[in-house]
């Protein structure tokens, strides 16, 4: 499982994904950023399947890994605070 921000300084988050699913297509990705969901797909960037948004607790992030690894996240689920 790969956590990355999607607003970074030198690369967007959705670079890192692209770059990682060439080498390994069966890589899980948890996005996260500070901006909603809905305004990083207007600004053209792909959150991916699996995302939060911060802030958010500590719990939120364990619960939505541990969700994530045993597949009981939903693919299309939202954001979770």
């Amino acid at each position: 499982l790969v956590i990355t921000d999607m607003v970074m300084p030198a690369m967007n988050g959705q670079s890192l994904i692209s770059l990682i699913k060439k080498k390994n297509q069966r890589t899980k990705f948890l996005s996260m950023s500070g901006y909603a969901r809905e305004t990083l797909a207007i600004k053209g960037i792909d959150t991916g399947v699996f995302f939060i948004e911060k802030p958010f607790s500590s719990e939120a992030l364990l619960r939505k890994v541990a969700d994530i690894l045993n597949g009981t996240e939903q693919a299309s689920a939202g954001v979770e605070r």
